[in-house]
Order: C-alpha cells, then structure tokens, then sequence
C-alpha cells in the first residue's frame, strides 16, 4: 500500500487540508531570520537544525540523548530542566514531538519560559490531532 495513503485520502475530500508537519514546516521557516536565536528542544537526530539552521543566527539543537548517525550541525546534550544556557537567551524555541513525553508539563516548560525572551515565539507540535 502505498505511503500516505490517509493524507491522499484528506486532500480529496478537502482539497484545503495540510498534513501537521507541513503547518509546522511553515511556521517555522516563516519564524526563522538572521536575527533570531533558535532552540529546538527534543532535536533527535537534529535533522531540522542541520536543514533550516542557516536561516537563523544560531541554530541550535538540545536532546538527551543524541543519535550517533545524526548530522553535525550545533548540538548540546542536555535534559530540558537543566539547559546550560544564560536566561531569555533565545527568541524562538521549538519542541515538536517533546511534550507528550513530559513527566511534569509545568515544571518542564517552566525551563522553557527562562530561556525564551519576552516576546519570543514557542511553537509546540505534538501527536494530538489538535495540536
């Protein structure tokens, strides 16, 4: 069967529909500038810091744990309620597919509200259909 079959599915009935990564894609490009300073907390393999880091000033991905065959793009191997980073030290943070594995969303996101700026963009993407 082939792949994607469902979103074919989506885009025939309502030829309007966009799949959430592609929702998500936008927002981030459209978010990304040589002034903005990006976090993507949860990187996995920092696939989206290696294809859109240039976009950014810095560009840089935070995880636990980091896949030996990921890219070399900016990387720092952290827990998300530890970041080593100074306070309001980016404009824009991302965690796409992070907070559904969260034990304690405010305690976790409080780390995320240090790092952000006032004013900062957070973009949060998770597997609920109404993210």
């Amino acid at each position: 069967m082939e792949s994607g079959w469902i979103e074919n599915i989506f885009y025939r009935l309502n030829p309007e529909y966009r799949h959430l990564y592609e929702i998500y894609n936008e927002l981030l490009v459209d978010s990304l500038s040589k002034n903005v300073v990006w976090l993507d907390i949860g990187c996995g393999r920092n696939e989206y810091v290696a294809d859109f880091g240039h976009k950014a000033k810095t560009a840089l991905g935070i995880d636990v744990i980091i896949d030996p065959r990921t890219t070399d793009a900016p990387f720092l191997q952290s827990d998300l309620r530890d970041i080593p980073l100074p306070s309001s030290y980016a404009n824009l943070m991302t965690l796409r597919m992070v907070v559904e594995h969260l034990a304690n969303i405010p305690g976790d996101l409080f780390e995320v509200e240090r790092l952000l700026k006032p004013g900062g963009k957070l973009i949060i993407l998770t597997t609920n259909i109404l993210s």
